[in-house]
């Protein structure tokens, strides 16, 4: 296949080395990009597609930290941990 997608190329690594990736499917972080209601699911195929587990993190803060204009204020920011899943095909919808 010549013209592979991301999650396709993603999915043929982890595959073949057996490796970790991470991903941030929001991708930026601007005013447009919080009334994208566009739910992004390459996270959830390559997981599938793979038999990995997702480890779902979040960033707490991190809007008050970041100004407007790319300018970094500053704030105390928490990562939070949650519990890994698997993508199955009960829990795919």
């Amino acid at each position: 296949v010549l013209n592979k997608t991301a999650v396709d190329k993603a999915i043929e690594t982890i595959n073949r080395d057996k490796c970790s990736f991470c991903l941030f499917p929001q991708g930026r972080r601007n005013l447009i990009s919080y009334k994208d209601d566009k739910i992004h699911t390459g996270a959830f195929r390559i997981s599938k597609a793979s038999n990995i587990p997702i480890l779902p993190l979040s960033l707490k803060g991190v809007f008050e930290a970041m100004q407007l204009h790319g300018t970094v204020g500053f704030s105390n920011i928490e990562l939070i941990i949650h519990e890994p899943f698997y993508v199955t095909d009960d829990n795919y919808d």
